[in-house]
């Protein structure tokens, strides 16, 4: 029995299969950290592409319909309608009661709003781009409708997404 202590004693240490094996178990866990780090960070990137996205949706559709429920008609003459970078007029009174037309359109990538001859501002986020904007006009024998087309990008990279957002808005008097 003491012969086998000693024995034991003289090779302790690993053999070449099992630091090989050891070496192997290793490489593989670090290779799945790895890629677990990088998916997580694709993955944040991802959603904050999608919150910038409906965040600018929201915002953007909001005031536009806010905008169009006050209209009195379309200026039919000042809008593209149909078209991809459309633009739309609307006849609308401000405050003290005089005729204005309001403005919604593209302009370097952002959906702007343009106040009786004034920029307002721009309805999108700094992080958004707003590729495609079509509006149509839908008219009855007692009412006028647009519906709106807004197709908006954000991101960057592989992480880049858009997506088109629809709504369709009845004018104030016109029902």
């Amino acid at each position: 029995m003491q012969n086998m202590l000693q024995k034991h004693g003289r090779d302790s240490g690993l053999t070449l299969v099992e630091m090989i094996l050891y070496l192997a178990i290793t490489a593989i866990l670090f290779v799945v950290i790895v890629n677990m780090s990088l998916l997580f960070g694709s993955s944040q990137s991802r959603l904050a592409t999608a919150r910038v996205l409906n965040r600018s949706a929201t915002i953007s559709l909001e005031r536009m319909i806010y905008e169009m429920t006050r209209a009195d008609s379309v200026d039919i003459g000042a809008s593209s309608l149909g078209v991809d970078q459309g633009v739309l007029a609307l006849n609308t009174t401000n405050g003290e009661g005089d005729p204005v037309v309001d403005k919604l359109y593209i302009t370097d990538g952002a959906l702007t709003l343009e106040e009786d001859g004034v920029v307002a501002g721009a309805l999108t986020e700094s992080g958004a781009r707003t590729t495609s904007l079509v509006f149509n006009r839908i008219t009855t024998s007692g009412s006028e409708a647009v519906r709106v087309a807004l197709t908006l990008e954000a991101g960057s990279g592989p992480s880049v997404r858009a997506e088109t957002f629809y709504t369709t808005v009845i004018l104030r008097h016109s029902y």
